[in-house]
């Protein structure tokens, strides 16, 4: 997509999926290291025509969670741009934090459900036991009248 005022971009592929085997995201996932691309139309494991009408002539990609790739995220540069270790490291950096947070919301998620799982558990037997009192009370107050 094209810029879009000064120095506004649009999302470039929003909504669309591709297959891990024809995109540098894929690649980096597959390989769990880094790609520093100075000129996308010059590398191999870049689809050319995904990039064509984009603004895109360089890219840094780095891989979520390293040891077990679960995404990619990437820098991208419209002029020509061979990025430094600072930048693969700071954009390694993002991506760790990331892994983090997406650790920590599946973590919290779980906790979530067992404590409602839990909650269920202690609520069924205070339930009947509170229905059977209710009842045990409502025969008992005719029997205390007479």
């Amino acid at each position: 997509m094209p810029l879009r005022g000064r120095g506004c971009v649009a999302p470039l592929w929003k909504g669309q999926r591709f297959p891990m085997s024809a995109c540098i995201s894929g690649w980096v996932m597959q390989h769990k290291e880094p790609a520093v691309i100075e000129d996308i139309f010059a590398d191999s494991r870049i689809p050319a025509d995904a990039y064509r009408l984009t603004f895109v002539k360089s890219l840094v990609m780095v891989p979520i969670r390293a040891d077990s790739p679960v995404g990619a995220i990437g820098a991208y540069w419209a002029t020509r741009h061979r990025a430094t270790s600072e930048e693969v490291e700071l954009l390694q950096a993002l991506a760790n934090a990331a892994s983090v947070a997406m650790e920590n919301a599946q973590l919290y998620a779980d906790l979530e459900r067992r404590v409602q799982e839990r909650t269920a558990q202690l609520d069924w037997p205070t339930g009947i036991w509170s229905l059977f009192l209710f009842r045990v009370a409502r025969f008992a107050r005719p029997a205390a009248r007479r």
